[in-house]
Parts: structure tokens; C-alpha cells; sequence
């Protein structure tokens, strides 16, 4: 199989009591970023990261069905290819390009979504000599889909940033049509090795860098209606955040060029990031965030246009869900283990 640097081992586990109620041959999951809906972890037993490269190229650049982000947003988030062909899975791109040469006939996809926020994917898949996913399959995946979601989540919150070691200057890497690297920094290469100590010039880059170059294209080409910027928020081996920010070149000859900033992240958009990975309600987040940035009850109150009891009550829950005593380890944990309030409570 095909592993991303994130953890697998909860996930993989569910998907294993998941293929005793719907059986299938092969399968790729991943986590993605909730604001971008970009994916920034993958596992796959499909076949070669070639395949890979091809999927994110049918999911942000060619018209097909059942495109993940789409289904984030309908009914169930759940899509079987057949179904959605009216039987005639030859008429998706999907299926005659990636598919049908690997010997796969049928597909269900979901996306895995809670609190409305897309937090991975998972594609189940047959062979042509299996049955096709059936309608209660295809209704027990969508029914199991929210706690696979918050296994997701869950792996993104044990994810906090440690303190802030090595490089910290944005590296850039130049990609062409053909996503072969055209140009690194050396900046870029510390924070890729940070990613995948195994890579070096001369390998293939870390997936995640491919899904935001083509995220990137089809935004420059018009061909996808996606809002969000292209970029996704990952974590390091070493348990750092990293952002990856594609953009497309249009200078002239320079067709199908991307660059990929990689940095790290600002501990801003990682408080973000966690503070949504908890069940917290919309006003426990805004509480919560206001904590992020050092306001005293007081400030939050007066912020929030609440009284101050009422904001002791939202941190009495919040604490509680993020299983911290105080606002003190509630930091630690978003930000590091030596890192202190920057103000104190009053």
C-alpha cells in the first residue's frame, strides 16, 4: 500500500470492521484540510503513485461524476458509479482511464464530513467479475461515514504543534506541465525531507505537493468552480505544520507550470485547524479562539457582546471537551509544551 507520512493505524482499523459489512477489493482513504477540502494524507492499495497522480487529475481537472468535493455537499455524501451513470459506467472518465484498465467495474465513494466541514474520503472498489454496491451498502457506508470522519479528526487533533525548531523560511518548488521538477529551493528540500526523511532530488516529491499543483491548474484554467485557494495544511514526522500554497505560472511559455510554496504554518491558522477538530459548538469555537489569541474572560465578554458568566460557563465546556484543567494546558496543547499564555487571567 501506498502510505502518506500520517498516521493510518485507527483508521485502517475501522476500515476493517467496514469490509465485513461491505466487502470490497481494494480501497483509498484519505484526510483532508476542512477549509480547502484539499487532501493532505492518502493511503492506497490501487496500485502506483502514478494511479494516484491520475485520481487527483480526474477529481479537480476533467468533468466526471461523483467528484468528492461535490458530494461533500449532497444528501448522504455518498455516490456509487453505476448510479450515477444510469449503468453505463464507460460514460465517466474515471472508469475508462483508471478503472477499467486495473480491472475494476464498480465504485462507491464518500466523503467524509461532520460538523460540515470535509474532513477525508473514502473509495471502496470491486472487480469486474464482483457484484456492484448495492442501496443498503451504499446507505451503511453513508451511516458509518461520520464516525470514519471523526477518527479523521481525531488524528488531526493529536497532531500539536511542538515548539519551533529547524527551518522556518518559505522553500519553493517549480513544477511543469508534466509535474517534473523543474526547480527546489533549499529551503524546500529541508522541509520535504522534514515530510519524507527517505526523499531526495531525483524521487518523486510528496504526494500532497501534486494534489495542490493540480488544484492550482484547474483554477488557472477555469476548469473548476472551487472557491478556496489551492492549499492544504499538513503535519511533519516531527510533528511540525506545514502549508502548501500552489499557483499557477501564466507567464509566456510557461504553460501548465506551477509553484508550491511549502512553510510553516502560522500558529494562528493551526489554533484554527484544532480548535474545529474538537465537538465544540460555534460559540465554544469563538470562545475558544479568543483564548488562542491571550483575551481574559473580561475581553471575551466585551468582544462577544455576552456577560462574563456566560463566557466562564463556555470555558467550563471547553475544557471539559478538550479534557485540559485551565486555559494554561488548553494552550499547551494547541501550541507546544513550553509555550506560556501571552497574557494572564484576570
Amino acid at each position: 500500500m501506498c502510505h502518506s507520512p500520517a498516521e493510518s493505524a485507527l483508521p485502517d482499523t475501522l476500515l476493517e470492521c467496514l469490509r465485513e459489512a461491505v466487502p470490497f477489493s481494494r480501497c483509498c482513504w484519505g484526510a483532508t484540510d476542512p477549509d480547502s477540502g484539499l487532501p493532505v494524507s492518502h493511503v492506497s492499495d490501487v496500485g502506483t503513485t502514478a494511479h494516484l497522480s491520475s485520481v487527483w487529475e480526474n477529481e479537480y481537472l476533467s468533468p466526471d461524476v461523483n467528484k468528492l468535493r461535490l458530494l461533500a455537499r449532497t444528501p448522504g455524501h455518498v455516490g456509487v458509479l453505476s448510479q450515477a451513470t444510469g449503468g453505463e459506467p464507460w460514460r465517466s472518465v474515471r472508469y475508462r482511464d483508471i478503472f477499467q484498465p486495473l480491472g475494476i467495474e464498480h465504485e462507491l465513494r464518500a466523503s467524509l464530513v461532520l460538523d460540515r466541514a470535509l474532513w477525508g474520503y473514502l473509495v471502496l472498489l470491486r472487480l469486474a467479475d464482483e457484484p456492484d454496491f448495492s442501496p443498503a451498502e451504499a446507505a451503511f457506508v453513508s451511516a458509518v461515514a461520520p464516525h470514519l470522519a471523526h477518527a479523521l479528526r481525531g488524528v488531526q487533533l493529536q497532531a500539536q504543534l511542538r515548539s519551533e525548531q529547524g527551518v522556518s523560511v518559505p522553500g519553493l518548488v517549480l513544477l511543469d506541465e508534466h509535474d517534473e521538477l523543474h526547480g527546489i529551493t533549499g529551503e524546500a528540500e529541508s522541509l520535504l525531507t522534514e515530510l519524507d526523511p527517505t526523499w531526495h532530488e531525483g524521487q518523486r516529491l510528496p504526494e500532497p505537493l501534486y494534489v495542490v499543483a493540480g488544484a492550482a491548474r484547474a483554477l488557472a484554467s477555469g476548469a473548476s468552480s472551487r472557491v478556496a485557494p489551492a492549499q492544504g495544511r499538513l503535519r511533519t514526522r516531527a510533528g511540525r505544520w506545514l502549508t502548501l500554497h500552489g499557483s499557477a505560472i501564466t507567464s509566456r511559455g510557461t504553460a501548465g507550470q506551477v509553484a508550491v510554496t511549502i512553510q510553516v504554518a502560522e500558529t494562528s491558522a493551526v489554533a484554527e485547524l484544532l480548535v474545529r477538530a474538537y465537538d465544540f459548538t460555534n460559540r465554544e469555537r469563538q470562545v475558544a479562539l479568543l483564548v488562542m489569541h491571550g483575551l481574559t474572560n473580561a475581553e471575551i465578554a466585551a468582544s462577544l457582546c455576552i456577560a462574563p458568566y456566560t463566557v466562564q460557563d463556555h470555558l467550563k465546556a471547553i475544557f471539559a471537551k478538550a479534557g485540559v484543567q485551565g486555559r494554561r494546558e488548553l494552550l499547551q496543547a494547541v501550541f507546544s509544551q513550553t509555550r506560556p499564555p501571552s497574557r494572564q487571567q484576570t
